[in-house]
């Protein structure tokens, strides 16, 4: 609702600190319609002038073009990339080895950086990155396949954040699997693979990242976590022990590990999702349970305007014939990774990667 303040009583005493939708044109439109305390509209109400307006924001959820904001004088900008996906479960029968899928990488989320609106060149084309896809699980005897990448989000040419990489397959056999790694807010996380992967740059590539450097997955830990750009996913290793996705202070967390069987076969346990707002692995959406019923991994919450999604946890597995493992939970939005599928059996499939948590373009305007 809208507060017309020509038709305010004199002498209003509005009390509070939250920012109030406010009408302030003479002829009785909506025209200009600022976000006042009450204190501001109590001096307005008075007739102490002219009061400025505060920070209008834009928060664009899809792909979209923005025309020049008359009358402003900056603009504070921030993106988030997409999560990446989670890839599908393998399937095999007998006693043997199989794993689970590992988990999509977080997205990476910028400071925020402030421009001038002079110095732009308008109209912006804003772009909205795409969770990455999930993987579907494998069947009869089949490694799983993989989930896609997060896409890019941007403003224009001035600011980028890129997506989480995608978690490793599932195999039909005990393969060692990282979890996607983190975006970065200079290019996006690397795709699991049967080896340590990087994160996005700009800076070294380590497991635990600082700046906008994206998390590494891991074979042997926790997926790592970082501050600016997305936690990487849970992985595994050859033995199908899983490990938890990784985290990030300010980006999206990773999503967990799918569980598997070993040679015997008994069932691993999957792995949760890491969490937004953290520098510690694990925490985001839980693990689903391995056994003779697999669950499913849990949905990574979605963000906030403070925070970004937690990745999603991964599904269970199970040894027993003709059942289909667990489908990994989704990256919440925004940014957040999916989880990876667990293993199923026989002709039955894996199961399927959870989706990676769309990207986002956040804008002030600034009178």
């Amino acid at each position: 609702m809208t507060i017309k303040i020509w038709d305010l009583p004199a002498g209003v005493a509005l009390t509070g600190t939250e920012r109030i939708p406010c009408d302030t044109s003479a002829g009785g439109t909506a025209a200009d319609t600022p976000y006042l305390t009450p204190a501001q509209v109590n001096a307005y109400v008075a007739g102490a002038g002219t009061v400025a307006k505060a920070a209008v924001p834009y928060q664009y959820t899809a792909s979209d073009t923005m025309a020049e904001p008359t009358g402003a004088l900056f603009v504070d900008v921030e993106c988030i990339g997409g999560g990446g996906g989670g890839s599908g479960g393998g399937s095999l029968t007998g006693a043997a080895a199989r794993t689970g899928a590992s988990g999509g990488g977080g997205g990476a989320r910028t400071p925020i950086k402030r421009m001038r609106v002079s110095a732009i060149s308008w109209p912006v084309t804003i772009t909205v990155g795409a969770g990455g896809t999930s993987g579907a699980g494998g069947t009869s005897g089949n490694s799983g396949s993989p989930g896609g990448p997060g896409g890019t989000s941007s403003f224009g040419t001035h600011l980028y954040a890129y997506g989480g990489g995608a978690g490793y397959q599932g195999r039909n056999s005990g393969t060692a699997g990282s979890g996607g790694g983190g975006g970065g807010t200079g290019s996006a996380g690397t795709v699991g693979a049967t080896t340590p992967v990087s994160g996005g740059f700009p800076g070294a590539q380590t497991t635990q990242a600082v700046g906008g450097t994206g998390a590494g997955g891991s074979i042997t830990t926790d997926g790592g976590s970082a501050e600016y750009g997305g936690g990487s996913g849970g992985g595994r290793s050859g033995a199908a022990v899983t490990f938890a996705g990784g985290s990030s202070i300010h980006g999206g967390g990773g999503g967990g590990a799918g569980g598997g069987t070993d040679g015997t076969p008994n069932v691993t346990t999957a792995s949760a999702g890491g969490v937004s707002g953290s520098y510690t692995a694990g925490g985001g959406g839980a693990a689903g349970t391995s056994g003779a019923a697999p669950t499913a991994g849990t949905a990574g919450a979605p963000g906030t305007l403070l925070t970004c999604g937690n990745g999603g946890g991964g599904g269970g597995s199970t040894a027993t014939a003709n059942t289909t493992g667990g489908a990994g939970g989704a990256g919440g939005a925004v940014g957040g990774g999916g989880g990876g599928g667990g293993s199923g059996t026989n002709t039955s499939a894996g199961g399927a990667g959870g989706v990676g948590g769309r990207g986002e373009v956040r804008v002030w305007v600034i009178y």
